[in-house]
């Protein structure tokens, strides 16, 4: 199989199953060195993506947007009153919800119309939705400081077509802040085609530290930094690689012994992500101003960066 992005060799990576059972399923990475990214073989599911979560309760939601803001501006991106975000895969709207409550003006996007529907709820005149897939002309030009997407790049059928449309939605200098699964986690490599964030029927990519960075560079973004972080906030991929019957998002009636197995695995996520083989990347990339666009800068992964190597 060539690789579907850049046309080069690829070699299979891994075989894996999806969080609800369904065939087992190709992991291929291309070996190109200006690409290397990991593809999944075959078209996706009848789910294109998880659920999202929401807080239910008055604290929880006030403390989830505390960490939501705390994480962005811990990766140095300024979350300000007044500013324009655009959260793309907005999902439930836990970060739309945030960064609306710190005073930015929010625009979401979210392609699957349950959630879409749900957000226009729960956000009420707090941001605006746009219940669309991710396709060229469906961001406004220029005008935002800041876009977010979290988990939504491995979910993208056309990944550089979708990367170009939020690097036009930025003012120059504006940040975009992402998330995806580390393939070169050391739950990955343990738990080889029963880690959680394969996810075969939802993700069509696969990313390392450094291929991450290369696309992130040939989108045009400058300043691209990528380091390794721990999971989606609580360690689900690494409780869900172990007992993927428990996973309270395909099992309902198991619910409550995952989230226990959750709860119980967060001292050795910790440590996990105290090594630098946790398993989620963050990134943060920078529209380049018209100058640097004119001398064709670059960005590309921090060399530190220790999953560099795998």
């Amino acid at each position: 199989m060539n690789c579907r992005r850049c046309g080069g060799n690829t070699v299979l990576w891994a075989s894996a199953r999806d969080r609800q059972g369904g065939p087992t399923r190709q992991i291929r990475r291309c070996v190109t060195p200006g690409c290397g990214i990991g593809q999944t073989v075959g078209g996706l599911g009848a789910a294109s993506a998880a659920p999202g979560w929401w807080p239910q309760a008055p604290a929880s939601r006030a403390l989830s947007r505390r960490v939501v803001v705390a994480g962005l501006r811990a990766a140095g991106v300024a979350v300000a009153p007044g500013g324009r975000a655009i959260d793309v895969g907005a999902g439930a709207g836990l970060r739309a919800d945030a960064l609306a409550a710190a005073g930015m003006r929010v625009l979401a996007i979210e392609p699957d119309p349950t959630e879409a529907a749900r957000l226009c709820e729960l956000l009420r005149d707090r941001a605006e939705v746009i219940a669309q897939p991710l396709v060229a002309g469906v961001l406004p030009r220029g005008a935002a400081e800041l876009v977010v997407a979290w988990h939504v790049l491995e979910h993208l059928p056309d990944l550089d077509a979708g990367l170009a449309e939020m690097l036009g939605a930025l003012i120059p200098g504006g940040r975009l802040v992402l998330a995806v699964p580390n393939a070169a986690s050391l739950e990955a490599r343990v738990f080889r085609g029963r880690w959680h964030g394969w996810e075969p029927a939802r993700h069509r990519w696969h990313f390392t530290a450094p291929t991450l960075g290369r696309v992130l560079a040939a989108a045009g973004f400058s300043e691209v930094d990528v380091r390794v972080a721990g999971g989606w906030g609580l360690p689900t991929s690494l409780a869900y690689s172990m007992a993927p019957g428990l996973d309270h998002q395909g099992a309902s009636t198991l619910a409550r012994a995952g989230l226990g197995l959750v709860a119980a695995c967060i001292p050795l996520a910790g440590m996990i992500r105290a090594v630098g083989q946790g398993s989620q990347l963050i990134a943060v990339a920078t529209c380049p101003t018209v100058a640097e666009r004119g001398v064709g800068r670059r960005g590309e992964a921090r060399p530190e960066d220790p999953s560099r190597s795998v």
